[in-house]
């Protein structure tokens, strides 16, 4: 997982990698954003902080 803070706005670009079989572009779908089923990205507005906590959630979610 990656997290970049886009140019001076509360908002972050996030970029979700994956190679035991997670279908991160599921996850990023969830938030607008999209890709292929091992790289995958989006914008998530927020803090870091809460930005981090809403996609912790979700990865929890699929690997169980």
């Amino acid at each position: 997982m990656f997290i970049r803070q886009k140019d001076d706005e509360e908002a972050y670009k996030v970029s979700l990698r994956s190679e035991d079989g997670i279908n991160v572009s599921d996850i990023c779908l969830l938030f607008g954003g999209g890709g292929h089923a091992r790289a995958a990205g989006a914008l998530i507005q927020g803090s870091k902080e809460q930005v981090k906590e809403k996609l912790m959630k979700e990865i929890k979610k699929w690997m169980e």
